[in-house]
């Protein structure tokens, strides 16, 4: 499963090439704030129409929207801490 963050989506759709996600993963997972964070970016005029319409279109596509469990979201935590991962970093 790929997860993603705002910041990756904003800036490859602004360069055209939000598709680099789809070619390589397939799908990716978002959470309701990373949504969210995209649909306040368009309301504020930082994002176009433009980019703001594809990103909707890969929504409906391949952009799954998924919010963790308090359960998963504690495993993982507990996980990332036996492997000693912080932020930023990524599982082989």
């Amino acid at each position: 499963m790929v997860v993603s963050n705002t910041t990756p989506l904003v800036y490859l759709v602004k360069i055209g090439k939000l598709s680099l996600l789809r070619n390589v993963y397939g799908f990716i997972h978002v959470c309701s704030p990373v949504w969210q964070d995209i649909v306040h970016l368009y309301k504020r005029g930082f994002l176009g129409e433009e980019d703001f319409s594809s990103l909707s279109q890969a929504r409906q596509e391949w952009i799954l929207l998924q919010d963790p469990s308090e359960k998963h979201s504690i495993e993982l935590r507990e996980k990332l801490v036996r492997m000693g991962l912080g932020l930023g970093k990524r599982i082989p």
